[in-house]
Parts: C-alpha cells; structure tokens; sequence
C-alpha cells in the first residue's frame, strides 16, 4: 500500500472511530467489552491503541495522543521536553554524514541527510516552541488542572525546576560549534546557525518572563496558604470553644485587647480638624501646646551646652534685636581699634540681656554682609570643638577677630 494510500485509510479510520477515540482521550483507557471489541481491534490493527496485557485496557498510542495534545492545546499537558542533548547529537550525526557526501559528491545521499538534518532541526525548534506555550498555558490558568494549594505550590515550584533545567541545557549549546559543523555550507548555515541561533534565543527570552512570572505566582500562592493556615486556625479553635461569640466591632472605638498578637499600632479617634464649629477651640490648643513646648526647650539643659563657663546668674531671656545688633557694631569697632578680638572673652566682660549663642549667632550674621574687601581686612576664625559623645556634631566655642592691615 502506497504511502498515500495508507494516510487516506488511517484518517478514514479515525473518522470512524471518532466517538470511540473520544472516549479513551477523555477517560484515559477504556475497556473492551462486545460491542466495541471490533473497532478496538481495527484500532489496535492501526497501531492507534495499545494495552499492556491482553485483558486490560487500551489506551491511546502516544504519538496519537501527542497529535491530540498538540491540536487541543490541552490545559493539563504537563509533559515538557528537556532532552536537548540527544537532539543536538543526532543532528551532529547527520551534519557530519552530509558533509562526508559531500566531500564524495554524492549529490543523492546529500539531499537524503540534508531532509533529515531540516526535518530535525524544525522539529527542536518546534518542541522549544511547545514547551513555552505549555508553560504559558499552565501559568494563564494558575495551574488550574490542580485545585488544593499545596499541589498547585508544588506544581509551581516544579515547573520552575523545570525552566532552570531547560534554560541551563540552551545556554549550553554552542553556535559557533555548530558553525564549525557547517564547514562551510550555505545550506547547512542557513538552518544550523541562522535558524537555531533565532529560535533558541526566542526560547530563553520565553522562558526568562516565564520564570519571573512563576516566581510571582509562588509568591502568591504561599500567602493565600498562609491566610488559609489562619482559618484552620480559627475553625480548630471554634471546635474546641463551641460557645465562643465574636463581639461586634463596627461601634468599637478603640481596638480590643486579643491574645497573640502584637500590640496595636492604631491611634485614639482624633479631631476632625474639618469641623468649622471647633476652630475657637483648636486655636487655644495649638496655642497652648506651643507655650508648653517653649517652656520645656527652655528649661532643658543640654548635654554639651557651652554656656556653662559663663554666670549663671546671667539672664537668657531674647533681647530686643536692635540692642544687640548695636553691641556686636561695637565689637567690631573695638577689634578695628585693637581693642577685642574674642567674642567670647567680649562676651564675658559684660553683663548682657542675651545668650552666649546668640551674641555668636548675630556675630556671624553681621560678618556674613562684609563685601570681599573688607573681609580681606577683617577676619574671622571659628573655635570648634567636637561633641564628647556624638560623631560628627562639632560646636562653635568661640569667634576670633583678626585685622590685616
């Protein structure tokens, strides 16, 4: 029987038997039983059917069933192909026949393993091909061919074994061998070197999105058992304290004392600041609060404070602005006269109505508007010392004037 007679006598077969076919696909065996015992038999005859015993039942052949998959884009298809070596190694087979006819100049022989080398070669594209789209099928429906979450983590977490696999066993493969394959052969370049290269890095940027999104899936599908483990929890709970109620907490201002948890982050019920009626109200909080604020600044010693060589008997109240900006005009005229050059021992020879860090604070706003020219004539040095507990935290001690004349 002619190659063309066969395929027309097994595509009638299978019109035949369409509905049997059916069966088997969607039960994964089927039982002989009297009446289907003879299109078994012609099924079987066609090598379309297999059992493993006499007795037992018969299922599909797989490259049928395979055909199947394939046509369908069957959702619970989990078979992936890793095996990339034996592939590539009988391809190497043939490229180095080919070449072998080649050198003999058997042009026959060269077009046979040249359809062989194609043949090859398409069908490992092909089966790359089909391993992204299983696993983009698997990852669209959230491996829905399972339905507990520890097999769908376990079906993830396999099938991100299975990506590191594959992609580890592409990157293997070396074009430039390959191309040394090719010796020379425009023939064999096109599909070895050119076709490969394009489909293999298609494959990896494939399966590069696949193994992120995988990843995010896992992570999903961990915390949904996390929140799963907590209703267990609960549910283990009620069952052993039937007579528990939860109390209502929709009226509930303030969040309830429970056991095992950590303590709660959420504030008292505040004011609505929105509220026109309470601006009177608001006002003399504010008011109050920064009174109260100032007082305590004030009345806080500082762990560093350099005015504890000056009298303590000193007032600190703020001075009037102009006072002391006129005091600070007169040290300078005596620093001008080579009378001063401290601020600080200036400081202490009087009785002032201000802080220490105010005098200096002034000091250097005033210095700050000298032009370049008279800073060239008045110079000014700042004494530092370094904070006794705290790196990096460096304070003024005093202010020296120097005049160049």
């Amino acid at each position: 029987m002619s190659n063309h007679k066969s395929i027309q006598y097994m595509l009638k077969t299978l019109l035949k038997h369409g509905e049997l076919i059916t069966d088997i696909y969607n039960n994964s065996a089927i039982s002989e039983t009297a009446e289907n015992s003879k299109a078994i038999e012609e099924l079987r005859s066609g090598r379309m059917v297999w059992t493993m015993d006499v007795s037992g039942e018969y299922r599909l052949s797989k490259p049928l069933k395979a055909f199947l998959v394939h046509v369908l884009k069957d959702q619970t298809n989990r078979r992936i192909d890793l095996d990339t070596s034996s592939r590539l190694e009988e391809i190497t087979n043939l490229t180095r026949m080919y070449v072998a006819a080649k050198s003999r100049d058997n042009k026959l022989d060269m077009e046979t393993y040249y359809a062989d080398i194609y043949e090859y070669v398409a069908e490992f594209l092909q089966t790359l091909e089909e391993n992204t789209t299983i696993l983009w099928t698997h990852i669209g429906t959230q491996f829905g061919y399972v339905t507990s979450l520890d097999a769908k983590i376990n079906e993830c977490d396999h099938a991100i074994g299975r990506v590191r696999k594959l992609t580890d066993s592409l990157m293997m493969i070396e074009i430039s061998d390959l191309y040394e394959l090719t010796a020379g052969d425009q023939l064999l370049f096109r599909i070895l070197v050119q076709e490969m290269q394009k489909g293999i890095q298609r494959c990896l940027n494939d399966l590069e999105n696949a193994s992120k999104k995988l990843s995010t899936l896992m992570g999903e599908f961990r915390r949904m058992n996390q929140t799963t483990i907590l209703v267990k929890g609960f549910s283990a709970f009620m069952k052993h304290n039937p007579s528990f109620e939860l109390p209502d907490l929709t009226d509930s201002s303030e969040l309830r004392n429970l056991n095992l948890i950590s303590a709660p982050i959420q504030l008292a019920p505040s004011v609505d600041t929105s509220l026109l009626f309470l601006e009177g109200e608001l006002a003399e909080i504010v008011a109050e609060t920064d009174s109260r604020i100032r007082e305590e600044v004030e009345s806080r010693p500082t762990q560093f404070n350099i005015t504890e060589e000056l009298n303590s008997s000193q007032a600190v109240h703020e001075p009037e602005q102009d006072l002391l900006a006129m005091e600070v005009d007169s040290f300078l005229t005596q620093c001008l006269e080579g009378g001063a050059y401290s601020a600080k021992e200036y400081y202490l020879s009087k009785t002032p109505e201000w802080t220490f860090e105010a005098w200096l604070y002034c000091l250097l706003n005033r210095y700050s508007y000298f032009d370049e020219e008279d800073k060239e004539i008045v110079h000014l040095e700042t004494i530092e010392v370094e904070h006794p507990q705290y790196s990096g935290n460096d304070f003024i001690k005093d202010i020296r004037i120097t005049i160049t004349v």
